[in-house]
């Protein structure tokens, strides 16, 4: 079925989504207080407060949020192994790749995700470094960027997170509380 520009695809309650204001802004002052601004500053701390609040949801409830429980059940543990950023830096796979760009953009980016997770356990959400990782990856491949939100996790939205040439499909959140790709 052929689509025209404006049909709204799929619709989810706003409520089923994690949001940047789900997160304890007290969690993660020091965080912001901390953050360098290399120009993807805004989107980057964005970020960083969306894997705060999938943490805490997921984490200081027992049993975990619905919405926390949905990421770890699509995208269990190991689901990102194969990803440069969990990589042992002694493995042959790490060894092979070590003098490559890629290789130092994540472990670079696995540095940042670590001086994070020491940052917020300083001020009290002490996470493993796996876990940690985890949630920095689920936050990197499934949030979808919202004009009126700023990046959110949102169940079966996140599998329209793709970026391409010419964007095909776009994803916003109207005034009665739904988050639409059309």
């Amino acid at each position: 079925v052929s689509c025209e520009q404006d049909d709204h695809l799929l619709a989810v309650p706003l409520a089923s989504c994690i949001l940047v204001s789900d997160v304890n802004e007290a969690l993660v002052a020091p965080l912001l207080e901390g953050a360098v601004d290399d120009g993807e500053g805004v989107e980057d701390m964005a970020s960083a407060c969306l894997r705060v609040a999938l943490l805490e949801l997921m984490l200081e409830q027992q049993p975990p949020d619905a919405r926390a429980a949905h990421y770890s059940a699509v995208c269990p543990a190991d689901y990102f192994a194969s990803h440069m950023a969990c990589w042992d830096a002694d493995s042959p796979a790490a060894r092979l790749a070590s003098h490559s760009m890629s290789w130092r953009r994540a472990r670079a980016w696995r540095a940042e995700m670590d001086r994070q997770r020491l940052v917020l356990a300083a001020a009290g959400l002490c996470v493993p470094a796996d876990v940690f990782l985890w949630a920095a990856l689920v936050v990197q491949s499934r949030a979808v960027m919202t004009e009126e939100e700023g990046p959110l996790l949102c169940p079966a939205l996140d599998a329209a997170n793709h970026a391409s040439v010419m964007p095909t499909a776009r994803v916003s959140v109207d005034e009665d509380g739904m988050v639409r790709l059309q």
